[in-house]
């Protein structure tokens, strides 16, 4: 898969996932998935033109992050929030790291919205996508971010976002992806989180997807 497909968890840490270790005084010690996340993670920031230094992104990053752990129990604390210099639209996790490209933030004028980026890359990290072995072709990456995307939206209810968000995030990259991801990733959204639009009922893709997906196939 090419670098380019959108919200897809990065696959480049080698080695199994192990739960994080207790320090002395409670709080989570860097666990060994994290501390092997480090090198792909100065490699993913060096091959995107380095980190941003906008402290008014990250501070916006950090709160809505924040926001979202202290919603869902099961989303990791101890997380990172990085603006990469890449002007394409793209979001990538790592363990303890998520790492939002300028181009998708400059894209992500309300809070909902950013607040669904990082939903689905939160999914990512619970889902340990970033520590499986590459996606053997499309239809399963297509299938991971669709897993994800259902947990994001779970997400947005729980910490009060719209939960719409995610649909609204799919359009917006929909022109970064494969052809007809958008149309399969909005179809598996739990109802109602599409938005009461309806270009969505005239998409003639959507309506096929969607018979698909009641017969129990991907609706090809």
């Amino acid at each position: 898969m090419s670098r380019g497909i959108l919200l897809l968890a990065l696959v480049m840490v080698s080695g199994c996932a192990t739960a994080s270790r207790q320090s002395l005084d409670g709080e989570p010690s860097m666990s060994s998935a994290t501390l092997a996340g480090t090198s792909a993670a100065l490699q993913l920031e060096q091959e995107c033109g380095g980190v941003n230094d906008s402290a008014e992104a990250e501070q916006r990053l950090e709160a809505i992050g924040e926001w979202l752990t202290l919603s869902c129990a099961e989303l990791p604390r101890a997380c990172r929030y990085r603006l990469l210099n890449e002007c394409g639209m793209n979001a990538f996790s790592l363990p303890g790291r998520i790492y939002l490209t300028r181009g998708l933030y400059a894209r992500l004028n309300d809070d909902d919205l950013l607040t669904a980026a990082l939903a689905h890359e939160f999914a990512h990290l619970v889902r340990d996508d970033s520590l499986r072995p590459r996606c053997a072709d499309e239809r399963e990456a297509l299938e991971r971010e669709m897993l994800a995307d259902a947990m994001a939206v779970d997400y947005l209810r729980r910490c009060g976002a719209d939960p719409t968000a995610m649909a609204r995030l799919i359009e917006i990259v929909a022109g970064e992806q494969p052809e007809g991801w958008a149309t399969r990733r909005i179809a598996r959204l739990p109802r109602p989180a599409v938005p009461d639009d309806p270009r969505w009922l005239r998409d003639p893709g959507l309506r096929r997807f969607e018979a698909g997906q009641r017969g129990g196939g991907l609706g090809q």
